[in-house]
């Protein structure tokens, strides 16, 4: 008799022979975390098996670093299985702390180099908030409604907390930037912010390709739209005078 399929514990995602982790929720697997063996035949059966299964309830969302981390390399998995667990609240704080860290090392930049509109820091990075929130929120709400020509039933709220969630990439790298930055005197903004910009167009791609029911060709022409709205807004929202 062949061996049962490993699946991960938590999300019941398939795992390989030597998978150390799930790339759907971040959870570590161990010898004894892999269903599939003596848990039942639902344990290892993906998550949208297990949720038909009577009883069943909808695998919880993983820690918020693991979801952030996820984001990055396959946000499709948390977009699909995950996102009705993750509160609005909670997708916010992602983009807003994103745009005020990336902010901020754009006013450490200025101020080091003497140049800019001469905002202080403080200022420029509560503009990175407002951005981070509102604006992200706006970005969102623009991205549904160009969307609802080509069918699909996600709501406005759930596009918009997508979208938030989608600029886990920013976060990361401006922590990562803001660390140089106060460490090593570099000038960070545009190496780790901007680059972390573009990698979230990744995600808004997954989140445009829920909307638009599949629609591939559309979603890289809205996320495109988007990617260019956001970098513009960072231009004159952030750094204007």
């Amino acid at each position: 008799m062949s061996a049962s399929p490993r699946g991960c514990a938590h999300c019941g995602t398939p795992l390989g022979p030597t998978a150390r982790f799930c790339l759907s929720c971040g959870t570590a697997v161990t010898d004894g975390a892999a269903a599939g063996t003596s848990r039942g035949p639902a344990a290892g059966a993906p998550a949208e098996r297990r949720a038909a299964v009577p009883g069943a309830t909808p695998a919880a969302a993983p820690a918020l670093w693991k979801t952030v981390v996820v984001m990055m390399v396959n946000p499709g998995a948390i977009i699909n299985r995950h996102l009705d667990q993750i509160a609005w609240p909670v997708a916010f704080a992602v983009s807003g702390l994103a745009f005020t860290i990336f902010m901020l090392q754009a006013g450490l930049d200025m101020q080091r180099e003497g140049t800019g509109p001469g905002l202080s820091i403080v200022n420029v990075a509560l503009r990175g908030l407002l951005l981070g929130t509102v604006g992200v929120g706006m970005l969102g709400a623009l991205a549904w409604t160009l969307a609802r020509p080509f069918g699909g039933t996600r709501t406005l709220p759930w596009t918009m907390r997508a979208f938030a969630l989608g600029y886990s990439p920013t976060l990361v790298y401006a922590v990562c930037g803001l660390a140089f930055n106060l460490l090593l005197g570099w000038n960070t903004a545009v190496a780790f912010g901007v680059t972390g910009l573009l990698w979230s167009i990744g995600p808004m791609f997954a989140t445009l390709r829920e909307t638009t029911e599949g629609r591939t060709g559309v979603s890289v022409v809205l996320s495109s739209i988007c990617g260019v709205v956001m970098l513009v807004g960072w231009a004159v929202i952030g750094l204007g005078g």
